[in-house]
């Protein structure tokens, strides 16, 4: 037994108990000077009071003679138990993460490889040149025909035919037969284009007689608003060199 040990164990009890050597000599009986050896370390206690000695610092033979606190078999256990299980949390908790991680870097890497070339509503002006009004003819007093064109970036390849729906506005302004100017605007012609997929550019034709009757003496202005409805296509990327492509 370390003897210094076993003095500082005596002396830090009793401290805790607010003893001084005095009273703990007096309840064993043994003077102050006796304990003060022993929490010095230059005797021990006699075997014989150890048991009383235990008893006044409120502690197990044990705990007295291993200097260490008595922790029952449930205690062992509790803790052996409680640090398997901390232990198990740990691992638990990293492997959550690791999974996270994986998940998150496949569902970017699927949406990129996927939804990154997949036309929606959002992107479309990545992949495809839309030109509002590409050519606008009169084809009599009151009837037109606006033509236009959807032609796919040079820096992709369409991997399916391209299919888009739009939804068109159309405001016009005319004299009638008075000479005064009117103006005029009317909706629900939808034009539809598709580019197959060994091509790169489409044209959209529509044919366009107001719905109404007027006295139209001639067209003065005429502004289309377009509106995509519908969008459909897959592209891949390809390397960005310049290239002079003529469509007929």
């Amino acid at each position: 037994m370390d003897k210094y040990k076993f003095g500082n164990f005596i002396y830090e009890r009793r401290k805790k108990l607010n003893l001084t050597q005095d009273e703990l000599g007096r309840k064993l009986g043994v003077t102050n000077k006796a304990v003060s050896k022993w929490e010095t370390g230059e005797t021990l206690p006699d075997i014989v009071i150890l048991e009383s000695l235990a008893k006044i610092l409120e502690c197990s033979i044990d705990e007295l003679l291993t200097q260490q606190p008595y922790e029952s078999n449930v205690e062992k256990k509790q803790k052996k138990n409680f640090k398997i299980s901390f232990i198990v949390n740990v691992i638990s908790f990293f492997l959550l993460i690791i999974s996270l991680i994986f998940i998150i870097f496949f569902s970017i890497k699927n949406q990129n490889d996927i939804n990154d070339n997949d036309l929606t509503l959002y992107n479309f002006k990545k992949y495809l040149n839309y030109e509002k009004l590409y050519k606008f003819e009169t084809k009599s007093e009151n009837e037109f025909e606006l033509i236009s064109s959807l032609e796919v970036d040079e820096n992709y390849e369409p991997l399916s035919d391209i299919k888009v729906n739009a939804e068109i506005t159309v405001h016009l302004s005319y004299l009638d037969s008075n000479g005064d100017i009117n103006y005029f605007s009317f909706l629900e012609k939808e034009i539809e284009y598709t580019i197959p997929q060994d091509s790169r550019q489409t044209f959209g034709k529509l044919s366009l007689k107001p719905s109404f009757n007027l006295d139209f003496k001639g067209l003065l202005s005429l502004s289309v608003e377009y509106q995509l409805t519908e969008v459909y296509g897959f592209f891949k990327e390809i390397k960005q060199w310049k290239r002079k492509v003529e469509y007929y």
